[in-house]
């Protein structure tokens, strides 16, 4: 069995049993408290600036509890959310709240989606090793990642447990934030690491060069927007 397969099952299993454990409250996908789950929005969240228009991709949608908390937070703007899991049960919750939403069963980590969305938001998907060990997770992270950057007209944002701890839990994935810098760095040079939250935890926000440009049209950035021609 390839790799890949390995690591999506066990995260499917993983998650899939605290989902038939807990129901559809945080513990369904290992988030602690709703408190900590709503700063972790709100820094993905800042990915959207002040777009009143936007298709979203949610990578490991869970419950949908990000869904609600866009659709709570940004009433008055017109957000298209569609979602990937490899947990069957995530995809059987959501599409019995609403038969008409979205959602895939399927694993971005294997081949990007030939489809394009304004953003990518990957809540929460590097969390929990699963059984894996932190080698063939850290390879897993960085598919999924520059898969879903592919499929991006404008931006990406996923959080991590940073390595910056004063104690480690067995299950939770520590990248070194030197690695991870070296994984953006080779997709774009226009991103945020923001490790400004009470949390043991970070996000990252990536920005696709032409939509910068578009934000940024006046002459004096040519140089730096490769608009010299």
């Amino acid at each position: 069995m390839m790799r890949s397969e390995e690591i999506r099952e066990r995260q499917a299993s993983f998650y899939g049993g605290l989902y038939e454990r807990h129901g559809s409250g945080v513990d369904a996908v290992a988030s602690a408290r709703p408190e900590y789950k709503a700063a972790r929005y709100d820094r993905l969240c800042r990915v959207f600036g002040s777009d009143p228009q936007f298709s979203m991709h949610d990578v490991g949608f869970g419950v949908g509890h990000l869904r609600e908390y866009v659709a709570k937070t940004f009433p008055d703007r017109d957000v298209d959310w569609s979602g990937s899991e490899v947990t069957p049960q995530f995809v059987e919750h959501v599409l019995n709240d609403d038969p008409l939403a979205s959602v895939y069963l399927r694993d971005l980590a294997d081949k990007p989606s030939n489809t394009q969305y304004d953003y990518v938001i990957l809540a929460g998907t590097f969390y929990h090793l699963a059984g894996s060990n932190e080698l063939e997770f850290m390879d897993h992270m960085e598919r999924l990642v520059t898969n879903c950057w592919h499929m991006c007209r404008r931006g990406l944002a996923f959080n991590l447990v940073t390595d910056a701890v004063d104690y480690r839990i067995d299950d939770l994935f520590y990248p070194d934030i030197g690695e991870m810098l070296r994984v953006v760095r080779q997709l774009t040079r226009f991103f945020e690491i923001d490790h400004a939250t009470p949390l043991f935890e970070y996000t990252v926000r990536l920005y696709s060069q032409d939509w910068l440009a578009e934000k940024y049209p006046e002459e004096a950035f040519d140089r730096y927007l490769n608009r010299l021609g």
